[in-house]
Parts: structure tokens; sequence; C-alpha cells
């Protein structure tokens, strides 16, 4: 049986000579690997095949779906989404892949999640259509909105007293935690902006300097690290880092 959906590729690996194995994020099914067949033929319709399955491609696909198997086929594949600025763009490219290397360590739902669809959709496509001057502090606000919707948003409210954001608890408090995961004073009052106004994410309106953004994006990293058993450092950071 065959379905029409919305997929965002997450990453590919080859697979026999001409081939590749693509884990996507579905907007119907979740998490789904399908085998696409030929696109590494060396032609120049395998070439330009290819290029359909780079991390953060969001496409429009009819896929056969069979409950009892692991890997799926994909009958049709066209553009939903045709980038204009993020494959070629340094920063929003590290910008993407940071949040598409993000979902993938983050979410494992192998059922139907639209508003973690729609976020990671959203999230690019805004990437992609945003000025640079307002794209830094994106993977900022994507990280929050993304823990929230998987089960761990930050709870309570910063105050001149609860200044101190626990990292395990996940929530601003008055009493300096026994363990060493949280932040605290400025860091922790721009992340209850961040997590309070996600509509600001490509405004501009947050205007903060490289080092704190950096400190941020390290202490977001483990939060994750905190509340998703197995979660990895990410390889696409450190890029990162050092070009917002």
């Amino acid at each position: 049986m065959t379905h029409k959906t919305k997929g965002i590729v997450l990453k590919y690996i080859f697979y026999g000579d001409t081939s590749l194995i693509v884990t996507m994020y579905t907007e119907l099914f979740g998490i789904q690997k399908y085998i696409v067949k030929g696109v590494r033929k060396n032609t120049k319709t395998g070439n330009n095949r290819i290029s359909f399955f780079q991390p953060g491609a969001i496409l429009d696909m009819e896929v056969y779906k069979n409950d009892f198997k692991q890997l799926q086929f994909i009958r049709e594949y066209k553009w939903g989404y045709r980038y204009e600025n993020l494959y070629f763009d340094v920063i929003k490219n590290a910008i993407a892949t940071y949040m598409v290397e993000l979902f993938l360590n983050a979410v494992n739902e192998t059922e139907d999640n639209e508003e973690l669809f729609y976020l990671l959709e959203n999230y690019l496509i805004n990437t992609d259509r945003s000025g640079n001057k307002y794209s830094a502090n994106v993977p900022l606000f994507f990280s929050l909105e993304l823990a929230k919707l998987i089960g761990f948003q930050i709870n309570k409210t910063f105050t001149s007293e609860a200044h101190i954001l626990d990292l395990y608890a996940g929530e601003f408090t008055d009493v300096i935690p026994s363990h060493s995961y949280y932040i605290e004073g400025n860091t922790a009052e721009i992340t209850a902006y961040i997590n309070n106004n996600p509509q600001d994410a490509f405004t501009g309106n947050l205007l903060i300097n490289r080092k704190i953004r950096q400190e941020l994006l390290n202490s977001y990293q483990i939060y994750f690290t905190l509340h998703i058993e197995n979660f990895t450092r990410l390889k696409s950071l450190p890029i990162l880092q050092t070009v917002i």
C-alpha cells in the first residue's frame, strides 16, 4: 500500500554500488528508513538524483509502508521545498546541519508527530529565507523548542530570586544545586527569554554576543545529555560555534 507524505532527510549511508539507505522524519510515520536505488549511478541523471537526499532536504513523496519491515521503499519523490541559500551559505548550512543532527539524536519516534515534523520543516525553511544577521540565535531557539516537544521543557519562572537554572531538574530555582549542571544570572535570564518567546527566533530581537551564545549552546548540549539516554555530543556543534 502506498501513501503520500512529506519527509525531511536526516542522514543517508551508501548501500551496495548505486543505492542509499536514507533515514527521514516523515509527516505521517515519524522516523523511517528507505532504500533508494540507483541514485549513485555514474550518470548525469544519477548525480542529480542524489542531491534530493542531502540532510535537511524536504521532499514530497509517495512511499510504500509495510509495518513488518524495517526498510521501506519510495515510489516517487520530488522537492517539497527547494532551498535557495541553505546549502551554499556557510552560516545557514552550519545552522541547518546542527538542527538536523540534534533532531536525529533526540527524536526516535516511529509514529506520526506533526508538531515535530513542522517544527523542523519551519526552522529549515525560515533559516533558508532569513538574513544572516538574524540567524545566529536560531539554534538556541530551536534547541529549547525541540526539548519542549519531546517532553522536557524548562519549567517555572526566572526571577531575581530564582535566578538559577537547574539543568538536571529543568527548572529555575533560588537554591544552588548539589551538582554542577546549572547556569545562573545572565545566561539563565537569556534562556528564560528564549524559552518564553519562540516567535522571536528569526526577528533579531535578542542581542547577545558570541561568547554568551557559545556558553548557551554548550549548556543546552548538557541539558539534552541529561534528559536523553545515550545522547552523544554533536559533531556539528564545534563547526557551528566557529561561524556564529
